[in-house]
């Protein structure tokens, strides 16, 4: 059993509030995770968004994934800039603010991709029906019937889905948003 008298050496380090995992050097490494992080949204933005049962298409066909490849690159290079500590500190901030509107803006297109494309599927599923009630109260009612379920049938395989490269770029430009947010408020906050 130890001696409760016994003295500590003056020398020892004891934690303090300086601690290897203070707030800065959390930041640091938060930064430094944009560097995956941003590889990988441009790695995405490239992949399959949009599945028909016969097409892809992918999200730099398209404006709105050139915008995402583009803030894959601003919140890489942001992520490797934080890495030196001799980068000037406005070319800091200026990458900050862009890898948050960056980030803001590509969360808020692939969002409205998700919207339009659940409102062109409801449109399918409800043209599908249109034969029902085309003959809906006539003799021919039960016909009408078939041919809606037929049509229905039809819809499912031609009606577009999201694919998993849509997923994955969009968890990651939420991930990368969340990341210069926090770092930026923390960073941006006065020190006691």
């Amino acid at each position: 059993m130890p001696n409760p008298n016994t003295q500590l050496p003056k020398n020892l380090p004891i934690a303090t509030s300086k601690s290897s995992f203070s707030g800065e050097n959390l930041n640091k490494v938060a930064l430094l995770l944009l560097v995956p992080t941003g590889l990988l949204i441009i790695r995405s933005s490239g992949q399959t968004w949009i599945e028909l049962s016969v097409f892809s298409f992918k999200g730099t066909a398209e404006w709105y994934g050139k915008v995402t490849l583009v803030s894959g690159i601003i919140i890489t290079i942001l992520g490797g800039i934080s890495a030196f500590p001799s980068a000037s500190s406005r070319l800091k901030n200026f990458l900050s603010w862009a890898g948050i509107t960056s980030s803001l803006i590509s969360v808020l297109l692939l969002t409205a991709i998700s919207i339009k494309l659940e409102q062109i599927s409801q449109e399918i599923e409800r043209k599908a029906r249109s034969p029902e009630r085309f003959f809906d109260g006539t003799f021919l009612e039960g016909l009408g019937k078939a041919l809606a379920d037929i049509s229905a049938e039809i819809s499912v395989v031609i009606k577009p889905q999201l694919a998993s490269g849509w997923r994955t770029t969009t968890i990651l430009s939420v991930v990368a948003l969340l990341i210069c947010l926090i770092t930026k408020l923390s960073t941006s906050r006065p020190r006691t």
